[in-house]
């Protein structure tokens, strides 16, 4: 998806991407003939070719740095998690994903639920397992219905890749002795508000207090969701006035719920077990950004700036905003090479601002932008947390998953493709 010939000419560095199976062909879960987590055997097998290989292309199988952004971030999660790749790589860089975030994973039991849904959405009957995966696979591939279905994304223990659920396999000490740089945007939730609301006005960006409430709800498991809602608008525009604060609030509740705040639990697990967390928060908006203004910092925006193409895509010709936003991303690639070479983003640079290990009771994090004196600050992007921990430890008192980003538009994905 990403050219990192920049990446790799500017820093000397060997940049290896994978191509792996996505949507249904990938993370279909229907015991035995789809056995679920296909996409991340793919990813497995191409982790191993590398680690055996790397020799061959000059580079060095025991500093593989195994790196994904958004659901690549978590699939990298879920390589730590897994005993069938502890050997294969060195150290982890997780971007905007983590592997117990409420997006990333399903129990057995709903990533059944989910994959019968598609079967059904199809128009195949919901009879055993080996029916429905047969007639999945009579769809064409090049067929609508068959590129609709490619946002399914339902990772799930399977008792050999993922022997267990992600939050105890965090908890039960794993992941040992692997230097991981982790961290998010500074805008996380603004896209999802974006897509969850298409009619809303790139412009006046306005939600209301009855439209708010129906997102929440889609977030919150269990019979009192409707009073827990009621909590999180209440909670999230505390100081907060005027036409866009249901919008605003919106924003830092996605952001907190589907990122931020399982980013903080997975940096507390990992970094007791002797690995060394980096943590960093990415608060610099693209000039040429695509999203609208009030979008900030949105999810991926580090992205460009890593692979070094935002050079490439500027257009302002106000020199001295181009001049920092390359010297930026020049900033980025190395931390990200840096800590590829010795487990430390700013292990050899004397002249830079050191990026120091996480620390959970002061929840240090690394603030990288073009204002290098905000670099570090001693709080997290969010404070609710510990609210929202609360929160929705009293709402599971239903099997019912919470709604994933992707699986809003499914339905509506697949329908569209069966009236054209």
């Amino acid at each position: 998806m990403y050219n990192g010939a920049l990446l790799a000419a500017t820093e000397n560095v060997i940049v290896a991407s994978m191509n792996y199976c996505v949507g249904t062909l990938g993370f279909l879960y229907m015991p035995p003939d789809a056995p679920g987590n296909v996409g991340l055997w793919d990813q497995h097998l191409a982790l191993k070719w590398v680690s055996e290989n790397a020799a061959v292309f000059g580079g060095d199988a025991a500093r593989i740095t195994l790196f994904g952004e958004s659901a690549g971030g978590a699939a990298v999660g879920f390589h730590l998690l897994s005993p069938a790749n502890q050997p294969l790589f060195a150290r982890a860089v997780l971007q905007s994903g983590v592997p117990n975030a409420p997006w990333g994973w399903k129990n057995p039991e709903n990533a059944l639920r989910d994959s019968a849904m598609v079967s059904g959405l199809v128009g195949y009957p919901k009879a055993n397992h080996s029916a429905m995966v047969s007639c999945l696979q009579g769809l064409e591939m090049n067929s609508k219905i068959f590129d609709a279905l490619q946002t399914f994304f339902s990772l799930t223990t399977d008792g050999e890749f993922l022997p267990d659920d992600p939050s105890k396999l965090l908890e039960s000490g794993l992941v040992h002795g692997k230097p991981i740089l982790t961290g998010v945007t500074a805008d996380e939730g603004s896209t999802m508000v974006f897509f969850m609301f298409p009619n809303m006005t790139v412009k006046d960006a306005i939600l209301t207090r009855e439209q708010a409430l129906k997102a929440v709800n889609g977030t919150l498991k269990g019979a009192t969701k409707q009073n827990l809602d009621q909590d999180v608008i209440q909670k999230y525009t505390e100081g907060s006035h005027g036409s866009e604060q249901y919008r605003l609030a919106m924003s830092h509740y996605m952001g907190d719920y589907f990122f931020v705040c399982p980013l903080l639990e997975f940096a507390e697990k990992v970094g007791k077990d002797k690995n060394q967390v980096y943590v960093y928060s990415f608060d610099q908006r693209n000039p040429d950004s695509i999203w609208p203004e009030w979008a900030g910092t949105p999810h991926g925006a580090e992205v460009p700036y890593l692979f070094g193409s935002v050079e490439l895509v500027l257009q302002t010709n106000r020199s001295e905003v181009k001049a920092a936003e390359a010297e930026l991303s020049r900033q980025v690639m190395r931390y990200w090479a840096e800590f590829a070479r010795s487990g430390n983003p700013t292990g050899s640079m004397g002249d830079e601002a050191q990026w120091p290990v996480y620390n959970a009771a002061e929840q240090k994090f690394f603030h990288i932008g073009t204002d290098v004196a905000a670099q570090l600050k001693q709080m997290s992007p969010s404070p609710q947390c510990d609210f929202l921990s609360s929160l929705h430890s009293k709402a599971t008192q239903t099997e019912k998953s919470p709604e994933v980003p992707a699986s809003s538009t499914l339905e509506k994905d697949v329908n569209s493709a069966t009236e054209t």
